[in-house]
């Protein structure tokens, strides 16, 4: 007989009431939850369109949060946002795709323009083909790739980008990314939030059990043989070389990732662990 692996359950605390609730259940919670409903009603000043919206990560799910932020914000706001709060390390590239299009964190518009003409005495050998004709094979490059995916600047608005119910895609640093999944959940009419992003709700700090002896682990050795392993203090000094080549546990997707430490920004970090009759089960690294 085979016995049924127990599902795991990630929670979270709504910031509005601090009331805990599980991923699932906290989207229900902020639509009904009493103290938001009193903030909204005594709210003061201009209202904008606000957008509500879940982000998680797909491949550690148990990292989560709900934010509000302004319709009319450009994207590189919410990037903005998501380097401060979740990822960044070393001032990466980052991306938002959005079904086949891609919001690039500097993109450069690529246009032709007419070579510089050059002093008869600097040129090394004649041109090949004429201003004219180079413009013409640019123009047929540009209809032989028209199917490829659209590139934006992220000065786009979200509004203009997303809507309620669209799903889309953040990744931050191309070489060691990051991938996070965001969905609109609703709007509303509302005073927006002072900084830009108003945090509605976050994951607790997941109980990464050490490998050696499955208690709290504390940091990440990066540089193991067989790939990063997740330590408590007494079995991380045991490692030779200690203490070149960790990285501190913190709560977030990039955990482990480059040289990610956690948020710059105090008001960010959010190492809480959920209540003691919550916890009920534990991740392994990247295997939620």
């Amino acid at each position: 007989m085979t016995r049924k692996r127990k599902r795991q359950v990630s929670y979270g605390k709504c910031f509005v009431c601090g009331r805990s609730a599980s991923k699932q259940g906290m989207t229900r919670h902020l639509k009904s939850c009493k103290a938001r409903q009193e903030a909204i009603a005594a709210e003061q000043g201009p209202k904008e369109r606000l957008f509500h919206i879940r982000v998680d990560c797909p491949y550690a799910p148990m990292y989560w949060m709900h934010i509000e932020i302004r319709a009319s914000a450009p994207l590189v706001e919410l990037d903005r946002f998501l380097r401060a709060v979740w990822v960044e390390c070393c001032r990466h590239l980052s991306q938002f795709v959005v079904d086949n299009t891609y919001y690039l964190s500097n993109r450069t518009k690529r246009t032709w323009e007419p070579p510089k003409e050059e002093p008869e005495e600097d040129k090394i050998v004649p041109e090949a083909i004429t201003t004219e004709e180079q413009k013409v094979l640019w123009d047929a490059l540009e209809t032989l790739f028209s199917d490829w995916p659209e590139e934006k600047g992220m000065e786009v608005p979200l509004e203009q980008a997303v809507q309620v119910g669209s799903t889309f895609k953040y990744e931050y640093d191309m070489g060691t990314p990051t991938e996070l999944r965001l969905k609109v959940i609703e709007e509303r009419e509302g005073v927006p939030p002072l900084d830009g992003v108003r945090i509605l709700a976050r994951n607790y700090a997941p109980f990464i059990p050490c490998e050696e002896c499955g208690e709290r682990a504390t940091v990440i050795h990066v540089w193991g043989e067989e790939g990063p392993i997740a330590l408590c203090d007494r079995h991380a000094r045991e490692v030779p070389n200690w203490p070149e080549g960790f990285l501190p546990v913190v709560n977030s997707p990039r955990v482990g990732e480059c040289a990610y430490v956690g948020p710059y920004h105090e008001e960010y970090r959010f190492e809480e662990v959920a209540p003691a009759d919550l916890r009920s089960t534990s991740f392994a690294m990247r295997n939620a």
